[in-house]
């Protein structure tokens, strides 16, 4: 039997989450390592692909930080470029996944250039609560790059006011992002009236190389110690696929019967490999038949492998 693909992490990746009371502003900050080293490892794109998709999935985590309720977010990148698509996704128990696809007659060396690999493309940010409707947002790709992206969809399509720093180090992937959103909890308490202007400031003077290297506490301390704020959230990231042999046999029973045993005609087995852990899953005639023998209540002849 193919195994689940989940990898213990002995280092856990992690999603940090603040708050500033005073000020009306959310911050987060997540490190991908295990997460990081996953992702380069089961991805065939070139090394800049692999960043920017580590570099989305990160931002995934970041998005996650922001919502209460159980769910996950998942970020689509299209392009007519050399980068064709990144899909990204966490869940809100802090499981990550996602790859990236390439246009296989690319020009050679792959452009490191994000507005040339990337160009006439867009970003969908979409949200699939556990309970309730799923919702959606799209934005043009910037020429700038991943973070400023989506610091633009929020600040034009959701009007939140928001900062981003993505950056990629030799053993991590990293980013950071603060927010303003309205007070919570029912606190009247008056915001400082120049209280996000002086955080965004501070924030400008993080450099891209100290985000990857330093300690989420050293960071907090070195930018924000003349000000307030609350640890809210600590948690732990994984990546994670949940590809299972039984999800498969339900794809297969979803194509048809005919559709399926087509499938295994040339080869004698129906192959489907799953495109974000890499994992195999084969089914011969027998297994394809025996699908549709337990879907219709019909014995059959062979056991499910």
């Amino acid at each position: 039997m193919a195994p689940t693909f989940f990898w213990p992490d002995m280092h856990a990746d992690r999603l940090i989450s603040y708050y500033f009371p005073e000020l009306g502003v959310r911050a987060a900050w997540a490190r991908l390592e295990h997460a990081d080293e996953r992702l380069h490892a089961l991805s065939h794109a070139p090394k800049p692909a692999q960043d920017w998709l580590t570099q989305c999935v990160c931002a995934a985590a970041l998005f996650i930080s922001g919502i209460k309720l159980n769910g996950r977010v998942s970020i689509q990148l299209r392009s007519q470029g050399a980068l064709r698509q990144i899909f990204a996704e966490c869940s809100s128990s802090g499981y990550l996944r996602g790859i990236a696809r390439t246009d296989s007659a690319a020009l050679t060396p792959f452009p490191s250039d994000f507005s040339i690999a990337c160009a006439r493309g867009s970003a969908a940010i979409t949200i699939e609560p556990e309970q309730g409707e799923r919702y959606q947002g799209i934005v043009a790709l910037a020429a700038e790059g991943i973070a400023a992206t989506f610091e633009e969809y929020f600040n034009s399509s959701e009007q939140l006011p928001t900062r981003i720093v993505l950056a990629n180090g030799a053993h991590n992937t990293t980013g950071f992002l603060i927010q303003r959103i309205a007070q919570v909890g029912g606190d009247q308490t008056p915001l400082d009236p120049d209280g996000w202007t002086r955080i965004e400031n501070l924030l400008l003077t993080l450099k891209p190389d100290e985000l990857v290297t330093i300690t989420e506490d050293t960071l907090m301390h070195r930018l924000f110690h003349g000000e307030t704020y609350l640890q809210t959230k600590d948690q732990t990231l994984t990546h994670h696929c949940p590809c299972t042999r039984a999800r498969v046999a339900a794809m297969l029973q979803g194509i048809g019967h005919d559709e399926a045993i087509a499938a295994a005609n040339e080869s004698g087995f129906a192959q489907i490999q799953c495109e974000f852990c890499n994992a195999d899953y084969r089914f011969d005639r027998v297994d394809i038949e025996e699908l549709f023998h337990l879907a219709t209540g019909v014995p059959g002849t062979a056991a499910l492998q």
